[in-house]
């Protein structure tokens, strides 16, 4: 059954009414939800209006008041409890097979088992159905599969302050940035992440690029021989147990066939065991009988070095004129798990998670970065065509390039004014 959320109190005869400490501020939700439709309007008028949200951190425990945010909006609004209807059977236990453990998956609404009208509602089952397709209809898509935008980093990056995942804005055509918009859709405040994504961009290929340029033969190697030898577990395990199984049923078998059929109640208690073992044996036969194939793991040592020189030729192949952009991002996929980004005023830090475990850092110079390098540099004596050779080279720090009369005349022009 589902776990009753808040917003009603149990009478001593076991029915439920309205808690009135709460039913105001959700009434006052659902009130707002009909007028703006949509969840991010509801909490910036909230926000707007001083309220906070009621909530039970614990089952038993006191209400809390927190400030509006996305999640118990969207709860207050979809919950079935809520339109007055008991929920059973939302999940369902799938049995362990070999290595894999019992898991509980969550299972499509149509298969729940609902008590309509089971206790006060706060609106119609209809009417819940109204939101749901509201909000449905100004659901955002998280689009982190590659696609052929510009954004080579799209899906990768994730904010180190929320750790979500950094969305792709492109303003005009030839431009992109990278923003952060939970603080903008889940609080209805400012974004804590916004910035250009084109130095983000090369600063990682940088790095992609030069892992490529040498391929770690022994890596590889020591990969396939930790996969061949995961196999061999897997499969030793699900032949143990088959084994185990096909034993547990031969025992029972025996059993009740060397059982005195006088022994009635003995008889059919054991001949309960047997079916309940031969169908254990059937489900295990089903479930391997399912189970996709597995592909095979097979490789020699020459082979691995081949693919190593064919990995090397891939940064050449890399920048093709040929290799679309959802191909490059697919091949950053390959090799990267995630990039966590942190930003100040001055730049830009980055983490590359490596999918080997491994990780790499590297810093992106902002305008106001960039601004202080070339003070730096006038301040060391160097001229201003030499700054010009200095930033079209790159920052020797982030191999960063910077785009060089831009950066020159607006720091002439800031020294100038002041």
């Amino acid at each position: 059954m589902s776990r009753i959320p808040i917003g009603w109190v149990k009478r001593p005869d076991g029915s439920y009414d309205f808690d009135p400490e709460v039913k105001t501020a959700i009434d006052e939700v659902v009130q707002i939800f009909r007028e703006k439709e949509t969840v991010l309007a509801t909490v910036r008028e909230l926000v707007r209006r001083g309220r906070e949200l009621p909530s039970r951190p614990r089952p038993r425990g006191p209400i809390k008041r927190d400030p509006p945010s996305a999640l118990p909006v969207r709860r207050f609004l979809t919950h079935p409890w809520y339109a007055g209807t008991l929920v059973y059977g939302r999940t369902e236990e799938i049995p362990a097979l070999g290595d894999q453990k019992a898991r509980r998956v969550r299972l499509p609404e149509d298969r729940w088992i609902k008590v309509l009208n089971h206790h006060p509602a706060y609106y119609t089952v209809a009417e819940q159905e109204e939101f749901k397709k509201v909000l449905k209809a100004h659901r955002y898509q998280a689009r982190r599969h590659p696609r052929n935008g510009a954004a080579l980093c799209q899906g990768l990056l994730k904010c180190a302050r929320c750790g979500v995942s950094l969305s792709v804005n492109y303003p005009r055509k030839a431009t992109f940035r990278y923003l952060c918009q939970r603080n903008q859709t889940t609080f209805g405040r400012r974004r804590c992440v916004n910035f250009p994504g084109q130095a983000v961009d090369n600063a990682v290929e940088r790095l992609f690029l030069a892992v490529l340029k040498a391929p770690p033969v022994e890596l590889l190697q020591q990969a396939l021989a930790e996969a061949r030898a995961a196999e061999q577990v897997y499969t030793a395990r699900i032949e143990a147990d088959g084994k185990r199984l096909r034993y547990t049923e031969q025992l029972a078998r025996d059993r009740y066939r060397e059982c005195d059929p006088r022994n009635r109640l003995v008889a059919a208690e054991l001949e309960i065991e047997f079916e309940q073992a031969k169908q254990a044996v059937i489900d295990f036969e089903c479930r391997r009988a399912s189970e996709p194939p597995r592909p095979p793991i097979d490789g020699t040592e020459e082979e691995v070095r081949e693919l190593c020189e064919l990995v090397a030729d891939i940064p050449k192949l890399f920048r093709d004129a040929a290799v679309t952009q959802k191909e490059r991002k697919l091949l950053l996929q390959c090799l990267i798990g995630k990039i966590i980004i942190e930003v100040d005023a001055e730049g830009i830090d980055g983490t590359i998670h490596w999918r080997s475990g491994e990780t790499s850092k590297f810093r992106v110079w902002r305008t106001p970065g960039v601004h202080r390098l070339i003070h730096q540099r006038h301040d060391e004596g160097l001229t201003v065509p030499e700054i010009v050779v200095w930033l079209a080279e790159g920052d020797p720090q982030t191999g960063q390039d910077v785009a060089a009369h831009e950066s020159v005349q607006s720091t002439n022009s800031s020294r100038s004014g002041a």
